[in-house]
C-alpha cells in the first residue's frame, strides 16, 4: 500500500506535512541531543514532563509529549503557515515566482507571442497570478484535467520531493543557527558543537545537490504538460491568451 498519494494539490500538502512530521521529530531530538547544553536540555525535559502530567493528554504519553510538541510545531509551519512556500520561498529563495515567469509562460505562449508587442511579459510579471490562472491552470486542474491525469500526478510527485528539499533547508538553517547562536555564547560548548555543526554543514551541500535534480524534475515535467496543451488544445489556448491580453492591456502587434 502506497503512503503517499498524489491526485490532487491537497495530497500534496498532506505528503509535505506528514514528511515534515518525521523531518521535525527527528531534527528535534537530535537538537535535545547533540546541540542544547545541559541545562537547556533538562529545562526542555522538564517542561515535556510537565505537559504529559497536564490534562491535555494521558499520563502514559509521558515519553511521547515530544513527540506532540514537534507534530505540533510541523502541522503549524506547513499546514497553517505554509513556510516552505509561502514564506520561505516567497521572501528568500524567490524560485516559484520567476518559473512562472521564465519557464512556464514563455513556452506555453510561444505561438501567440508574434500577435503582441514585447511588454507582455513586463505586464505579464506584475500580473503573474492572474497569466497562470487564466492561461495554464485551466489546463492542469485536479478535477478535470485537460493534460491527462498522469502528467498531473507525475508534477505532483516531483514537486512534493522539492517542497520537501525546501523543508529540509529550513530545519537545517534552523538548527545552524542554534549550533552558531550556543557556540558564540559559551566557549566550552564550541569544541562539542564542531562535529554538529559540520554534519548540518553536510547535510545542507547533500540536499543543495538534491534541490537541482528536484527542479530539473519538475521542469522536464512541466515541459511535457506545456505540449500537451500546445498538442490538444492550442486553439482555445489562443482565445485565452488574446482575452488575457485584452484584459490586462497588453498591446497588440
Amino acid at each position: 500500500m502506497q503512503f503517499f498519494k498524489y491526485k490532487t494539490y491537497q495530497d500534496v500538502r498532506g505528503n509535505i506535512f506528514w514528511a515534515s512530521l518525521v523531518l521535525f521529530n527527528l531534527a528535534g531530538f537530535l537538537a535535545l541531543e547533540l546541540i542544547l547544553p545541559p541545562a537547556h536540555r533538562a529545562a526542555v525535559l522538564s517542561f515535556f514532563e510537565w505537559l504529559a502530567k497536564g490534562p491535555i493528554i494521558a499520563q502514559a504519553l509521558e515519553k511521547g509529549s515530544a513527540l506532540l510538541v514537534f507534530s505540533i510545531l510541523a502541522y503549524a509551519l506547513v499546514e497553517v503557515f505554509r513556510v516552505h512556500d509561502a514564506w520561505y520561498d516567497r521572501y528568500v529563495v524567490r524560485w516559484r515566482r520567476r518559473y512562472d515567469i521564465d519557464f512556464i509562460l514563455p513556452r506555453l505562449c510561444q505561438p501567440f507571442l508574434a500577435e503582441v508587442r514585447s511588454r507582455f511579459f513586463e505586464i505579464a510579471e506584475t500580473q503573474v497570478q492572474a497569466f497562470m490562472r487564466d492561461l495554464f491552470y485551466p489546463y492542469a486542474m485536479d478535477e478535470d484535467s485537460k493534460i491527462g491525469k498522469n502528467l498531473l500526478v507525475r508534477f505532483y510527485e516531483r514537486i512534493t520531493k522539492y517542497w520537501m528539499t525546501q523543508m529540509n533547508e529550513i530545519v537545517l538553517i534552523l538548527m545552524t543557527g542554534m549550533i552558531v547562536a550556543y557556540g558564540a555564547s559559551d566557549s566550552a560548548l564550541r569544541e562539542r558543537l564542531f562535529l554538529p555543526l559540520a554534519a548540518v554543514g553536510g547535510l545542507f551541500a547533500l540536499n543543495r545537490l538534491w534541490v537541482r535534480q528536484c527542479r530539473e524534475d519538475v521542469r522536464d515535467t512541466t515541459a511535457d504538460e506545456i505540449r500537451a496543451i500546445l498538442n490538444d488544445h492550442q486553439e482555445d489556448l489562443r482565445s485565452r491568451f488574446l482575452k488575457t491580453c485584452a484584459d490586462y492591456g497588453v498591446p497588440f502587434a
